[in-house]
């Protein structure tokens, strides 16, 4: 069976990068856009407290210990991607990224992470829902997420928010000095 295709001739929306990065919200959540994480009050005490915690230590690619000096460095406004900051009650919460993978085929990928007091509440599901929409609604075509295979709440996040599952990269990621496999998904347009 062949694979499913979009003319060319049918892709008539303007598309360039970066797309505006804008405040999202869904109900209580609000994601902030990163040029604007300042605002946030305690945003680099809550940073550092949440990447020292254990699990964002075993599935990421923080340093440990995460210092001040790790967290004024990634407070900086990133050059090749959009990133929000999760916000609820006035309190960060995680990050989510959206990084350029082509322009000329509209591509994405997803970087995300919430912090130990925000897990299990859905947040982090409900903001890459907001992105993805926001994506797609300046003219992406597909978006990407790739998780550590055993990384079951971020492949929670990934199947809830409609990504289709494409297969598992093998050793795709060096962690914590062992190449780990990575379960690839993918949302197009017209999914």
């Amino acid at each position: 069976m062949p694979a499913a295709s979009v003319p060319a001739s049918s892709v008539t929306a303007e598309f360039s990068w970066p797309i505006p990065c804008l405040p999202l919200r869904d109900g209580e959540l609000e994601l902030v856009p990163w040029g604007e994480v300042a605002s946030i009050s305690n945003v680099r005490e809550d940073l550092v407290e949440s990447c020292n915690d254990p699990r964002m230590v075993r599935w990421t690619q923080v340093p440990h210990p995460y210092t001040e000096a790790h967290a004024a460095a990634f407070l900086e406004m990133p050059a090749n991607e959009l990133r929000w900051a999760l916000v609820v009650d006035e309190r960060y919460c995680g990050n989510v990224a959206l990084r350029l993978v082509s322009e000329q085929h509209r591509a994405a990928e997803f970087g995300y992470n919430a912090a130990q007091w925000m897990r299990g509440r859905g947040m982090m599901t409900r903001a890459v829902h907001l992105v993805t929409e926001h994506a797609f609604a300046h003219s992406f075509h597909r978006l990407v997420i790739r998780a550590n295979v055993d990384n079951a709440a971020s492949r929670h996040v990934a199947e809830a928010c409609g990504y289709t599952l494409e297969g598992v990269l093998r050793g795709a990621e060096l962690l914590h000095g062992e190449f780990v496999d990575l379960a690839q998904y993918a949302r197009l347009t017209a999914d």
